[in-house]
C-alpha cells in the first residue's frame, strides 16, 4: 500500500492546506490579509481561514502581532521557500552541519540532509554543502530536477524512503523498507539524470515512541555521480557518520519539521 492510498480519504484536505502555505510564500515576508491569501490560493474565504488555523497549529503561520486579522509565515517556514534556489539557507543544527561538512571533506560530493514536511508527505531540503561544475551544468539543464532535488513527494527516491522505512505504519513493514532499517542505508536514482542518492536516516531521540514525540526524521544524503566506482563505500561512511551525529533531541526534531 502506498502513502497515496494512505492518504486519500485527506488527499484534498492536505493540498488546500498545502496551497494556503505557497500563497504565504509567494506573498513573501511580512503580514498579509486573507484576502489577499484567498487571491493567490484561488480558495473560497472560510477554506483559506480554517487552513490558516492548521497552519498555525503546525507551528508555519503566525497572527501577525500588533496586527488585527493579519496572518504571516514563521522566519523558517519563509527561509526553506522562498525564491527559487536549490536550497535555501537555513541550518537544521549545529551537529547536523557538521556531519554534512565532514562528508563533504571526505568525499569530495555534495551532501544534503532533508526534513519531513508533514504537509503533503513530503521531504525539503534544508541543508546543502559542496558543489561541483557538474551539478551545476546539470541542474541548469534540467530545472525540474534540481526542484525535485530540493522538494519531492517521501516515495519519490531515497532521501525520502529512507524517512519513510523509520515512520510506523503499514507502509514501514513492506520488505523493500524493512531492508532499509537493517542495513541503515538507502539507494536510488536522483532527480537529474547521471546522478544517484546515497541516503541514511537521522534518528529520533532514543527512548521515546510515537506516542510521546513525532516519530518524524531526517536524511543525510550523498548526491553522487551515477558512474562512480565509490557508490558501494559510500554507505559505510553515511552510517558511521550518522552513529557519530547521535540521536536529534525531540526540540530539534521539531524545529526541523517547522522548517
Amino acid at each position: 500500500m502506498s502513502v497515496g492510498q494512505l492518504v486519500s480519504t485527506q488527499h484534498s484536505a492536505v493540498e488546500r492546506t498545502y496551497g494556503v502555505l505557497r500563497a504565504l510564500i509567494r506573498l513573501g515576508h511580512g503580514p498579509h490579509q486573507p484576502r489577499d491569501i484567498v487571491e493567490v490560493c484561488g480558495l473560497p474565504r472560510r477554506l483559506v481561514y480554517r487552513r490558516l488555523q492548521q497552519l498555525i497549529e503546525a507551528g508555519l503561520v503566525r497572527r501577525s502581532p500588533g496586527l488585527y486579522g493579519h496572518y504571516e509565515l514563521v522566519p523558517l517556514a519563509l527561509h526553506v521557500h522562498r525564491g527559487q534556489s536549490l536550497i535555501a539557507p537555513v541550518s537544521g543544527t549545529a551537529e547536523v552541519q557538521s556531519v554534512l561538512e565532514s562528508l563533504h571533506a571526505e568525499t569530495g560530493e555534495v551532501v544534503m540532509f532533508h526534513a519531513f514536511l508533514s504537509l503533503g508527505a513530503t521531504r525539503v531540503c534544508t541543508d546543502l554543502v559542496g558543489e561541483s561544475l557538474a551539478l551545476r551544468r546539470a541542474v541548469l539543464r534540467n530545472p525540474a530536477g534540481a526542484s525535485a532535488l530540493r522538494e519531492a513527494p517521501l516515495e519519490s527516491d531515497a532521501p525520502g524512503r529512507v524517512i519513510l522505512a523509520h515512520m510506523a505504519g503499514p507502509v514501514a513493514d513492506q520488505p523493500e523498507f524493512e531492508m532499509i532499517r537493517q542495513t541503515g542505508i538507502a539507494r536510488s536514482a536522483a532527480p537529474l539524470p547521471g546522478w544517484n542518492w546515497v541516503s541514511a536516516a537521522v534518528p529520533p531521540q532514543s527512548g521515546t515512541t510515537p506516542e510521546t514525540v513525532s516519530p518524524i526524521i531526517g536524511a543525510v544524503s550523498l548526491l553522487v555521480p551515477a558512474n562512480s566506482p565509490r557508490n558501494v563505500s559510500y554507505g559505510r561512511l553515511l552510517r558511521e557518520a550518522i552513529q557519530s551525529l547521535g540521536p536529534v533531541s525531540p526540540q530539534r526534531h521539531l524545529e526541523l519539521v517547522c522548517a
